[in-house]
């Protein structure tokens, strides 16, 4: 948080996105994540087809928008990580931010189980060996490829990447 009588032009520097256009579509991607692609059509059809669409669709714009809107508004303030937003708002809800920053811990795990998966399964086909699903995945045969993908990542994170919105 600023000080009082500390200009903007004086804070340091923060990165900028490259266009508005990187902005949409960047935070697009992050709003519709992988339970959309895979698991939102086979909801849509046992939900009630097009009824369902317009229920998530009414959501969307409802909740789901206007939250958005809060988080980002809140970020530009606040200037700060997830922890340092919650204590903007007060100084005990920094708890709040380490919640959120757990739970963000467990999603990734999710996320990184399946890029283990897609890795094993890429490995597996230039060496010939491809098995069926429930022998890959049986015992810690993906465990190999589960740590790489986390290091990896993580790798990735700490170096930090220019240009990817």
């Amino acid at each position: 948080m600023l000080e009082e009588g500390t200009r903007i032009d004086e804070s340091p520097k923060r990165a900028l996105w490259s266009s508005e256009k990187a902005f949409i579509l960047s935070a697009a991607a992050a709003a519709v994540g992988l339970g959309n692609l895979w698991r939102f059509p086979y909801m849509a059809g046992e939900n009630g087809g097009a009824a369902f669409i317009l229920a998530y669709a009414i959501s969307v714009v409802i909740i789901g928008i206007p939250i958005m809107i809060l988080e980002f508004t809140l970020g530009r303030q606040s200037r700060g990580n997830t922890v340092e937003m919650f204590r903007y708002l007060h100084p005990r809800a920094s708890w709040f931010g380490w919640v959120v920053v757990g739970l963000t811990t467990i999603i990734i795990s999710y996320y990184l189980v399946i890029t283990g998966w897609t890795l094993g399964y890429a490995f597996s086909s230039f060496t010939g060996s491809i098995l069926p699903f429930d022998q890959f995945t049986d015992g810690y045969n993906s465990l190999w490829f589960f740590l790489v993908t986390t290091l990896l990542s993580g790798w990735i994170v700490v170096k930090g990447v220019a240009g990817i919105e």
